[in-house]
């Protein structure tokens, strides 16, 4: 089967520019490829590159490319079209992030290299080889390409360099509950070790009340890092927080704070505060 041949006008990038030895076929030649003219592979692993989880790290690619250019090629592969006077679709292999951010930053061409071969699985290793999959991601790009090529678990660990435990337990993380999959694809916080543990218990309930216990931990964790920064010198923030330290100090008050509608009862705590002062210092109707 002869390759797709692509078009005149996409340009080989000049060697010295290129790691590629001269000596290398034209497919491993880097060329200097129309942004426009790619298309995201269907087969691409990561599917969750334009959500609110990955849109920050997006944005940091984006800054990064502008200002040190693209550093690293992607990988690409042709798909020849029906009618031989037509190009044929380039469709992203590896690097869709910076080709996504290349985008972003309104960049016209990209340095890219044509490879051949099971798409899924060079996607999937250079992948993993950047580490760039979170550990749902990993696991379904591994059940997908074990179904595609109709893999034993011990040649699909054999073909990505793994040990066939390891490929196991992130085949088995796919038979957790559809909802903790979703929840989870996207975020890179979940530990693996977490989701192996879930994978191994029985009792659905059990498996969705541990979920919710890591999910509220690291939301409470996520909540006390948030710094409140201190009130500034002279504001009416800043007086309010001397005369609360002062009143539990002295009077071992603890203040609350009320909204406005709450009228009633920030009256009854100051009538009881005012109360507990003439109290302490022995103060009555007549002397006050």
């Amino acid at each position: 089967m002869n390759s797709p041949q692509i078009s005149s006008s996409i340009s080989p990038l000049p060697i010295a520019h290129s790691p590629l030895p001269s000596a290398l076929p034209p497919l491993c030649q880097v060329y200097d490829i129309p942004v426009a003219v790619f298309q995201p592979d269907p087969n691409q692993p990561r599917k969750t590159l334009r959500d609110s989880h990955n849109l920050q790290a997006l944005n940091e690619l984006a800054a990064s490319i502008q200002k040190h250019g693209v550093l690293e090629p992607v990988l690409f592969r042709a798909v020849s079209s029906e009618n031989p006077d037509d190009p044929p679709t380039l469709y992203i292999v590896a690097g869709a992030r910076r080709w996504l951010a290349a985008q972003l930053i309104g960049l016209k061409t990209l340095p890219a290299r044509y490879v051949e071969g099971n798409e899924i699985e060079i996607g999937l290793t250079e992948n993993l080889i950047r580490q760039d999959l979170t550990v749902v991601e990993e696991a379904e790009a591994m059940r997908q390409l074990q179904a595609q090529q109709e893999l034993k678990q011990v040649d699909l660990a054999k073909k990505l360099g793994k040990a066939v435990a390891t490929v196991n337990e992130s085949l088995a993380i796919l038979n957790l509950p559809k909802a903790i999959l979703d929840d989870s694809r996207a975020d890179r916080s979940v530990p693996k070790s977490l989701l192996l543990k879930l994978s191994k218990m029985k009792n659905q309930q059990k498996i969705f009340n541990e979920w919710k216990k890591f999910r509220n931990k690291a939301d409470g964790v996520a909540g006390s890092s948030k710094k409140t920064k201190p009130p500034k010198r002279g504001s009416v923030d800043y007086f309010r927080s001397k005369i609360e330290k002062l009143l539990e100090e002295v009077l071992h008050i603890q203040t609350v704070h009320y909204n406005v509608q709450d009228s009633t009862s920030l009256i009854q705590a100051l009538e009881d505060a005012v109360a507990k002062a003439k109290a302490h210092f022995n103060l009555t109707e007549e002397t006050a």
